[in-house]
């Protein structure tokens, strides 16, 4: 199952809210919210680095569609960078990089994309990752299994922050990190969510 970086935050803010809808939630999405704790975006705390030498991939652009409704779109601004929405719920400026052949798309904040990652404070300069490919009108996107991601930043394999609810993220994207990026594409543990273009 593709992540829908569908925050646990947002699901309990939604079933304590609306005690009448928590038990069929809890019923309808039980088994995709235990799904997004293993396999999910990658949250990265700082990605001012990377996001400085990234780049607008234009072969996004568009709206894509995918099972289930989901759907993503990506504009073209005349800032550098993408901006993007959707059933996903990744919102905010991307650009992209490459990791050995691999392309990674940052979503990083609009606050931060617009204002730049020097006007805002630290909070606001974390964003999201996600390992992609496009072929022609084929989109792919790549979720990472968030228990390996884990067992990397305890091998000390790539630098990250292990919360105290068992939550892993990526320190930052430097060099190392996204030469780690570049071999963890090619091994296991990613999850794939295919989507076409709308004509």
């Amino acid at each position: 199952m593709f992540v829908v970086c569908y925050s646990l935050l947002e699901f309990v803010t939604i079933t304590y809210f609306n005690p009448m809808k928590s038990r069929t939630l809890l019923q309808t999405t039980g088994l995709l919210i235990l799904s997004l704790i293993v396999a999910s975006c990658i949250p990265v705390k700082n990605v001012e680095k990377a996001w400085e030498n990234a780049k607008a991939d234009d072969a996004l652009v568009g709206t894509w569609t995918g099972d289930q409704d989901a759907m993503v779109s990506f504009a073209k601004t005349d800032r550098g960078f993408l901006v993007t929405a959707g059933t996903t719920g990744l919102e905010g400026g991307c650009k992209s990089f490459e990791a050995s052949g691999h392309q990674y798309l940052i979503v990083a904040s609009l606050k931060a994309s617009l204002l730049g990652f020097d006007a805002v404070d630290e909070d606001s300069k974390s964003g999201t990752l996600l390992r992609y490919k496009v072929e022609g009108d084929t989109l792919k996107m790549y979720s990472f299994d968030g228990n390996q991601l884990k067992d990397a930043v305890k091998a000390e394999k790539v630098k990250g922050i292990i919360d105290d609810n068992d939550s892993t993220q990526l320190a930052e994207l430097d060099e190392a990190t996204i030469k780690w990026l570049g071999e963890a594409a090619e091994g296991s543990g990613w999850d794939e969510k295919v989507y076409q273009k709308a004509k």
